[in-house]
């Protein structure tokens, strides 16, 4: 008796989308895991010293933008046309890199 063959959604992918810990997809690319903090210059009023001080401002998260995925389960996309319907349903998503045996890197 051979052994079936294998079906694994994840072959075309090196990171895995899960949703409330639950893995979603796999995509070949993800672009935009950025941030940043803007810095405010401060100086008081009475102060002697022509140096500022710098303070941390308010922080900015850009678009995550996932590309060429694969799946078999529908969460994802069930997830998305429900919020672009108007729904707001926030989530935990994890991206997850894999290496090339498929286990998690970063």
């Amino acid at each position: 008796m051979s052994p079936s063959p294998r079906t694994d959604p994840f072959t075309i992918g090196k990171f895995v989308v899960s949703i409330d810990g639950v893995v979603a997809s796999a995509f070949s690319e993800v672009s935009g895991l950025d941030a940043s903090i803007d810095v405010i210059d401060y100086r008081e009023g009475n102060s002697k010293n022509p140096i500022d001080q710098r303070l941390p401002g308010l922080s900015h998260v850009s678009n995550i933008v996932l590309k060429r995925g694969l799946t078999s389960d529908l969460s994802l996309w069930n997830w998305f046309a429900a919020v672009m319907g108007g729904l707001v349903d926030r989530r935990n998503l994890t991206i997850t890199l894999l290496d090339q045996a498929e286990k998690p890197v970063l």
